[in-house]
């Protein structure tokens, strides 16, 4: 969930939160683990989410351009 839906914002939220998907989709396709996995409960990432706008991390193991791709 982007972090502009955790936060409810009074006049909604736009096309950013699909590509904050799309991003995240993306890390799981090429690493079979969710985005924030080490994140201990769904209660802690939503406040994670909710109060830091900080994207998800990169891994390391991708290739050059999805790197780019994800850092876009």
């Amino acid at each position: 969930m982007a972090p502009d839906v955790v936060r409810v914002a009074p006049k909604g939220y736009g096309p950013e939160v699909d590509i904050w998907s799309v991003g995240c989709t993306v890390i799981e396709m090429a690493t079979g683990k969710i985005p924030f996995h080490k994140v201990a409960s769904s209660c802690v990432l939503m406040i994670k989410l909710g109060t830091e706008k900080q994207p998800p991390e990169i891994p390391e193991e991708l290739s050059d351009e999805a790197k780019e791709f994800l850092h876009k």
